[in-house]
């Protein structure tokens, strides 16, 4: 919440960030996974944070990993978190993203590794993930579908290395409706699926609507314009005589 507030604010000032924080205070399913004890929201806060810290390739590397370490599925948001906003990023800047997110990498897993834990995280993090099925999703609620289902992940591949690319230009808002096309669409072709997940994504879609929508307070330009629109018309003014 204090890291939509603090987004919000530096979008639009003070009333976004205190309307973003009332959404996520006032959503269902942000209580449903408070309520449920899950470590759902701390993907929420890392995905937040990376937005704050959206101008740092150090920092973004470092938040790109914590996320996908709190669940793997925001991994996926790496290319978008490496290309950032603005132009094309630097080299330095793409060495920065990456030794940042290894570093992180590393260190995160160095308590499993000092005690020689690597196959016992294989097997109750990683295989284990990989194989759960709930009726939640329609892979696991259906069978015979799996060739469809591999050509829809590879879709979404596509889409999480394509917007490490285009568009070209992109602000804080693009960032958090990409994030939120890319985690929405994971979670659409995966096999286990529960409510707690829509946090992941929930914030960006809130940021994306809501920091776009234009200041009710400004007026949009106005232009005077011919019925063709091709060229402004010419204003006449009549004066009466006397």
């Amino acid at each position: 919440m204090a890291g939509l507030f603090l987004l919000g604010r530096r979008l639009k000032g003070n009333s976004l960030g205190i309307l973003l924080t009332y959404l996520w205070a006032a959503y269902p399913f942000t209580l449903y996974a408070l309520n449920s004890n899950t470590n759902d929201s701390l993907v929420s806060a890392m995905v937040v944070l990376s937005l704050l810290v959206i101008s740092s390739a150090p920092g973004r590397g470092v938040l790109a990993m914590l996320a996908g370490m709190t669940k793997f599925a925001p991994f996926a948001l790496a290319p978008l978190l490496l290309r950032g906003t603005g132009e094309r990023p630097r080299k330095r800047s793409i060495v920065a993203f990456v030794a940042a997110f290894v570093v992180t990498g590393v260190v995160v897993m160095l308590p499993v590794v000092l005690k020689s834990d690597l196959g016992a995280f294989w097997r109750d993090s990683v295989k284990y993930q990989s194989d759960r099925v709930t009726p939640f999703s329609v892979w696991g609620l259906w069978g015979g579908l799996g060739g469809l289902q591999h050509v829809l992940q590879g879709a979404v591949i596509a889409l999480a290395l394509g917007v490490g690319f285009l568009p070209s230009r992109r602000a804080v808002v693009d960032v958090a409706a990409l994030g939120a096309a890319v985690l929405i669409s994971l979670q659409l072709v995966t096999n286990y699926w529960l409510y707690p997940y829509i946090v992941w994504f929930f914030p960006l879609v809130i940021v994306a609507m809501l920091g776009a929508h234009p200041d009710r307070d400004q007026p949009p330009p106005q232009t005077w314009s011919d019925p063709a629109g091709s060229e402004p018309a010419p204003v006449r003014i009549h004066i009466a005589s006397p």
